[in-house]
């Protein structure tokens, strides 16, 4: 991982590992459409999962990553401040943007119905530290829901501003 970030990113392309983080540790082999905590230790989360992003990050300075669709003890990635703000930037010294697999957000409120709709899920996932929907449709709903959370006083520009000028950072 480390020499293949070193070598996409030597060419200035972006390197943007994926799936941060516990994905593919689903009991059962559920990936999708249900609820997928990996059941793991923390011990297990931090040296076994975590680990291998931690080194990319530090040592081939990857400037994306992709969030990945489980959760970890009962919070979806795609909502999960602890993951994609605290270890992420402040421990792992991530500097790049997050990127949502496809329907990432949505599913906060569709799959994991932590959310009541997908207005709620936009607001938990800006919260959590995402900077970029991916998906396969009109962007409208998204951009209309982020503008409608301003203007209602329920996130702040500056925290949209600040999750801008992460992707900025890595243009």
């Amino acid at each position: 991982g480390v020499a293949m970030s070193k070598g996409i990113q030597s060419q200035r392309v972006v390197s943007t590992p994926k799936h941060f983080v516990g994905y593919s540790d689903a009991k059962a082999a559920r990936e999708w459409d249900a609820r997928t905590d990996p059941h793991v230790t923390p011990s297990e989360m931090f040296y076994i999962h975590e680990y291998p992003f931690r080194k990319v990050f530090q040592e081939a300075g990857a400037l994306g990553v992709m969030c990945a669709y489980n959760d970890y003890n009962g919070v979806p990635m795609a909502g999960n401040y602890e993951y994609l703000t605290t270890k992420l930037r402040k421990e792992m010294g991530f500097k790049g943007y997050v990127v949502s697999d496809s329907y990432s957000i949505e599913r906060l409120s569709d799959i994991y119905h932590v959310c009541a709709d997908h207005k709620e899920a936009c607001l938990m996932a800006l919260k959590a530290g995402f900077n970029v929907r991916t998906d396969f449709n009109e962007p409208d709903e998204y951009i209309n829901n982020v503008r409608s959370l301003v203007k209602e006083g329920r996130i702040s520009i500056k925290r949209i501003d600040e999750l801008v000028r992460q992707v900025l950072y890595v243009k």
